[in-house]
């Protein structure tokens, strides 16, 4: 009887602790993520220890990178890369261990897949880019605006991740709830492949995230989901904190790394760029111009 109680209990924290992820991503699942409709240049790059899938398309400056997120591939910025590709240089391409890019015995830690992301930029002898981060990706993106300062010519982060978003969570939840969200932290599944290395090395990649300074000045911008993902099992005050501290984590990373510029997008969810592509593309824009003007 025990163990068929310790069973259904480990169940529930399982289920609950999807519900975080199936909730950030069903905004996404709407969408169909479109085809690409341009010509590309697709190859695999050995970045030392394993490949890096990526995907180029267009010519132009300057020269736009995506990077996606937590449980991902490239393909989620397809409808951006056919529009991009009009006038720039477009790069897209799948982190370590994602899609068809391998995982190797490498570090994948955030600085290294930073690292990472400046061999394959050497490869194809790309000196300066516009670095464009989507969730977990904003990570990467933010590390390498500080580790190759003089290679970044701009910085959009989609609906950015916080590096401190768990820690502030087990200080504002009280009782229940903060025991609900410790059971739900500690019931996480290992996960395989690149999901399974952002997992592994997600505190070394946030600790590496607390110790940078502001970003250096650059055109950037920072887009936010307007419609924030809460799992409806804890308290509805606990959830009116949690938005609330969600918001705050989003206006810190603007003023860290684009100077307090933040859009809010009220109609979309945590796939910004699925929801809302002609908006993200605006912002986009902007970010684009000021690079292309040297304001």
């Amino acid at each position: 009887m025990k163990n068929h109680w310790l069973y259904w209990q480990r169940l529930l924290l399982f289920v609950l602790t999807l519900s975080i992820i199936q909730s950030s991503y069903a905004q996404g699942r709407r969408h169909k993520i479109p085809p690409i409709a341009v010509e590309t240049m697709c190859q695999s790059i050995d970045v030392g220890g394993h490949q890096l899938f990526m995907l180029k398309a267009g010519q132009g400056n300057p020269v736009v990178v995506l990077i996606h997120g937590f449980a991902s591939t490239h393909c989620t910025f397809n409808g951006l890369v056919n529009v991009l590709s009009k006038d720039h240089t477009v790069i897209s391409y799948d982190r370590t261990g994602y899609g068809k890019s391998t995982l190797g015995e490498a570090s994948t830690d955030g600085l290294s897949q930073a690292a990472a992301l400046a061999v394959v930029l050497d490869s194809l002898d790309i000196k300066r880019c516009v670095v464009v981060g989507h969730s977990f990706g904003c990570h990467i993106a933010r590390l390498f605006a500080h580790s190759f300062p003089d290679r970044t010519a701009g910085i959009v982060l989609l609906d950015p991740a916080h590096e401190n978003t768990r820690r502030s969570m087990g200080e504002i939840l009280k009782g229940e709830d903060l025991a609900l969200f410790k059971q739900m932290d500690g019931a996480m599944p290992p996960m395989q492949g690149g999901a399974g290395a952002d997992q592994a090395q997600r505190e070394t990649t946030f600790s590496a995230l607390r110790q940078m300074a502001v970003l250096a000045p650059m055109p950037s911008v920072v887009i936010s989901a307007g419609k924030r993902p809460v799992p409806r099992e804890f308290s509805e005050a606990a959830q009116a904190r949690l938005i609330k501290n969600d918001w705050a984590m989003q206006q810190d990373l603007a003023r860290r790394v684009s100077a307090g510029v933040l859009i809010r997008l009220e109609n979309a969810g945590h796939q910004v760029h699925l929801d809302a592509p002609e908006a993200v593309m605006a912002g986009l824009e902007s970010v684009l111009e000021k690079v292309v003007s040297g304001r």
